[in-house]
């Protein structure tokens, strides 16, 4: 099937808008945007810089992963289903990828979407096992991480970060469950 071929707009502030296509499967929940080396340059980004997605008054960042051989002629970005859940966008939707400041996150609080299943083993060191996951992804406020523990997928809400922004998760970021203890940890 042939997809309308879209352009990519630039304007003045380095803004670029793309159409949102389906991602690839080995991509779900990895929270990763691949780019073709045409929206690299465009955007001044590398494999592993972080960028920002917004769609109306909605934000989203992923890391930059490179894109795949087969859309080097097409000015799609594909998304995985999280990343466009935490936009509320659906495919072929036109987002706007901008290249932000980032910030070391110091804190990232988190809350559990419902309650955590009696089959997850506590205690469990969810300091470490948040940060082994998530090291150098980006994290904004209002995203959706899931995390798969035991084969099941488990659901958190971003409900803050510090320092506010666009932030990215290092080896000494620290993660604050402590808003629903009694579904969590």
């Amino acid at each position: 099937m042939k997809r309308p071929d879209k352009k990519i707009k630039k304007n003045i502030t380095g803004e670029f808008a793309a159409i949102v296509a389906e991602g690839m499967y080995r991509d779900n929940n990895l929270g990763v945007v691949p780019l073709t080396k045409t929206i690299q340059k465009k955007l001044n980004v590398v494999p592993g810089d972080i960028v920002e997605l917004s769609f109306n008054d909605k934000k989203a960042v992923a890391t930059v992963i490179e894109g795949y051989n087969k859309d080097s002629k097409s000015n799609y970005v594909r998304l995985d289903k999280r990343t466009r859940d935490n936009l509320g966008i659906i495919l072929g939707e036109e987002i706007t990828l901008t290249k932000p400041q980032v910030f070391d996150a110091n804190e990232v609080i988190v809350r559990p979407k419902g309650k955590i299943p009696h089959t997850i083993p506590v205690p469990i060191d969810w300091q470490r096992y948040f940060r082994e996951r998530l090291v150098n992804k980006g994290v904004i406020e209002g995203d959706k991480i899931s995390m798969p523990v035991l084969g099941i997928n488990i659901e958190f809400d971003v409900v803050n970060v510090q320092p506010l922004g666009v932030c990215k998760i290092t080896s000494e970021t620290t993660f604050d469950f402590s808003e629903n203890r009694q579904a969590c940890c």
